[in-house]
């Protein structure tokens, strides 16, 4: 599949990756990646949520399929996540899966790939290391059939 965008989207100099490509029936699928550094203080929890709020209104304003693959550094039922999610129409892969956690606190997981009601999730997992150090996660997804 051809790529017929490629844009850098800078809110706060933090870059958001974004990219369009078209398959043979001339959909067009925005994909995009963007990494926060972790919130420490109140501050940093402010910037985070003017940051994402200005991302959610530009996704919303596109009318094209969406996949986003994030690392925000914030757990996932963080209020700040929660809203990006709701504004921004988009859905979490994660939904109810355990998979590659564990009890401790700093296997939380920080990332996630979110994607548009115009496509279902088909699978969801987490990459882990010989170790079962998590190093990344990994998804598949499919147009939903038309009525």
């Amino acid at each position: 599949m051809p790529f017929i965008h490629v844009d850098t989207l800078n809110y706060q100099n933090k870059p958001i990756l974004l990219c369009t490509i078209q398959n043979e029936n001339n959909d067009s699928v925005c994909i995009g990646v963007c990494n926060t550094p972790p919130p420490l203080t109140l501050r940093d929890f402010q910037r985070l949520t003017i940051y994402l709020d200005s991302f959610a209104l530009y996704l919303k304003k596109s009318p094209k399929l969406q996949l986003i693959a994030t690392n925000l550094n914030i757990v996932p039922w963080s209020s700040e996540f929660r809203t990006f999610k709701t504004t921004s129409n988009l859905f979490s892969s994660r939904r109810d899966n355990n998979e590659g956690i564990n009890s401790s606190f700093f296997s939380i997981p920080n990332n996630e790939i979110l994607f548009s009601n115009l496509v279902e999730c088909t699978s969801f997992s987490v990459i882990q290391d010989s170790k079962n150090k998590t190093i990344g996660i990994f998804g598949k997804y499919q147009f939903k059939k038309s009525n």
